[in-house]
């Protein structure tokens, strides 16, 4: 049987706790990873999937480096690294300056 792929996932205002439960079913379905797309707050998402999740891999698709100081970024980084006992995956990437 072949490894199921990782999906993308994202969280929109009013149905958080909803997308949370998709997370742990992706979970226990058996995919390979969730990976949060950058719209919303993917990397607090992240944080929430590391607290409710136990295997899986997770991690921000492409965190736009302009939002966030970089020290801002590496605190929040370590929290959910941590807290996931090393599942978070943190892809930070550039984006279009507006």
């Amino acid at each position: 049987m072949s490894r199921k792929p990782a999906i993308s996932l994202a969280a929109m205002a009013g149905r958080r706790h909803a997308t949370l439960e998709v997370a742990r079913e992706i979970e226990r379905q058996g995919f390979s990873g969730i990976y949060c797309a950058s719209f919303g707050d993917g990397v607090g998402l992240c944080e929430a999937l590391a607290l409710c999740t136990n295997e899986i891999a997770f991690g921000t698709a492409i965190a736009n480096i302009y939002t966030r100081h970089p020290s801002d970024y590496a605190l929040t980084a370590t929290l959910i690294h941590e807290l996931s006992r090393g599942r978070f995956r943190f892809g930070i990437g550039v984006s279009m300056r507006r």
